[in-house]
């Protein structure tokens, strides 16, 4: 949800061209909604799709996903010194598509190509970056979550980031936020002006 609000601002100066027939209605969700069914224009999704009926065109780049946790947590837990370490550590995870609700997830390691998967757990999840953020903060467990959502807490020496450099994530290593839309000849003018102004838009960010 933070993603679509950070990209989704309301530039007056961009919008008075078009605004006057133009009928907002914007849906903020942590889990990704059916585009053709629910006659969504545009979402905004983190990772390419594949699908014969979806076109997509990207936004901005991502930031890579990392391991974090408060320093009071670490000062009592052994060290984590190498991804399997996670396994005897209090993780905390998403609920994703109604999969791992037991507090489990699995996280995908990517080493010199090659791709493994850890099976963390944890007594805290979450659907919100923001509740994984804070519970990290609280001292709960060890979050994974993209950089720019802890990188201040990290600089000012609330969170510690852990194992940086490697590419671990819960979903996808594609990191890259794009534009998703119904496939068409005809694309509505509402609909290229919205997409034209989030590219634009998605340039300036770090994400």
């Amino acid at each position: 949800m933070l993603l679509d609000q950070r990209l989704f601002v309301l530039d007056s100066e961009r919008y008075d061209a078009f605004m006057h027939a133009l009928r907002v209605k914007l849906w903020l969700s942590e889990e990704p909604r059916e585009v053709i069914e629910n006659k969504i224009d545009v979402a905004i999704r983190l990772g390419n799709l594949d699908g014969p009926l979806l076109s997509v065109r990207k936004l901005a780049a991502g930031n890579p996903r990392i391991l974090f946790a408060s320093p009071e947590y670490l000062a009592h837990q052994p060290p984590i010194r190498e991804p399997e370490d996670l396994l005897h550590h209090n993780c905390l995870t998403w609920p994703l598509d109604g999969r791992f609700e037991n507090g489990s997830a699995i996280w995908k390691v990517r080493t010199n190509g090659v791709v493994r998967e850890l099976r963390v757990s944890g007594s805290f999840q979450a659907n919100s970056n923001d509740m994984i953020r804070r519970a990290a903060l609280a001292g709960l467990g060890v979050g994974l979550l993209p950089e720019w959502t802890c990188d201040e807490d990290i600089r000012a020496g609330r969170l510690v980031a852990i194992l940086r450099g490697l590419e671990i994530t819960p979903t996808t290593f594609d990191h890259n936020i794009y534009a998703v839309f119904q496939r068409s000849v005809y694309m509505p003018l509402k609909v290229r002006l919205l997409i034209d102004h989030l590219v634009a838009y998605g340039r300036t960010l770090k994400i």
